[in-house]
């Protein structure tokens, strides 16, 4: 993976990419290594898009950036400059799973009618477009203010696979309930998605597979936030969720919602 200092139309363009990204969809965390060797220095890059084959890489935007944080033996944040790509850094001091989690600011974005009610078809948000129906808003421009929750997992050194389950605290969080490394081709891997803690029952997840637009696939989570992924093939996969909620009145905006990704590798 390269690296760069951004300049300063790279800097506007991540500026843009923020309230692009309810266009984009997918945001997710991108490790130098899902399997570093013990006191290697891993890189983290973030990209924003339509699934792998159609990410752009999106610099360090202090701006846009809550917390950026590396979860080892301890808690870190993982620090860097804006315009960075890769957006952070971190030495993998201890064998087995650790994780790396982001979390943006909130962005509002209006967008035209039939466009928000294609977004939310799209992303699985049926109740938001009863929710428009009944209150005769259909044919009104969708104005929401989004955030992101981001999380990848890697596995040091081989060590062990415990602390996959590991809660990281993100509004919205998809936990794997098995061990996502080992996997063969076509193995299920079991997920809890959590909204504030919270068994989340109705979420869309999408799957990705790298190098594999074909095998992008869909499923939802029962009412005890669950859900069963097969994944095909073995290797890079991303998993994405996004909830929506009403706003509350006499905001700004009409929606607010938390959009959350996984990446992990299947095969270290």
């Amino acid at each position: 993976m390269s690296s760069y200092r951004a300049s300063a139309p790279a800097l506007l363009l991540a500026t843009l990419l923020v309230p692009a990204a309810a266009a984009a969809h997918e945001f997710w965390l991108l490790p130098g290594s899902f399997a570093p060797e013990l006191d290697q220095e891993v890189s983290v890059r973030i990209f924003v898009g339509d699934g792998f084959e159609h990410g752009e890489p999106y610099p360090r935007n202090p701006g846009h950036l809550l917390s950026f944080v590396h979860f080892g033996e301890e808690e870190t944040p993982i620090g860097g400059e804006l315009g960075d790509d890769p957006a952070g850094r971190f030495v993998a001091t201890q064998p087995g799973v650790q994780a790396i989690s982001y979390r943006s600011r909130a962005s509002s974005l209006t967008l035209e009618a039939s466009r928000f009610e294609s977004y939310l078809a799209d992303e699985g948000l049926e109740h938001v477009i009863e929710f428009r129906a009944q209150a005769g808003e259909t044919a009104t421009d969708g104005r929401e203010a989004f955030s992101r929750c981001a999380k990848s997992l890697i596995r040091v050194a081989g060590g062990p696979t415990e602390g996959y389950d590991r809660r990281l605290g993100l509004d919205l969080e998809i936990i794997p309930t098995a061990s996502p490394f080992g996997l063969e081709t076509g193995a299920r891997l079991p997920v809890l998605v959590l909204w504030q803690g919270e068994p989340l029952a109705g979420a869309q997840i999408r799957a990705f597979a790298e190098g594999h637009p074909d095998r992008t696939s869909e499923v939802r989570t029962g009412a005890d936030g669950t859900a069963t992924l097969t994944l095909d093939p073995a290797g890079v996969w991303m998993l994405s969720v996004v909830h929506m909620e009403r706003a509350a009145p006499g905001a700004d905006v009409d929606w607010e919602s938390t959009w959350s990704s996984l990446t992990f590798r299947t095969d270290d």
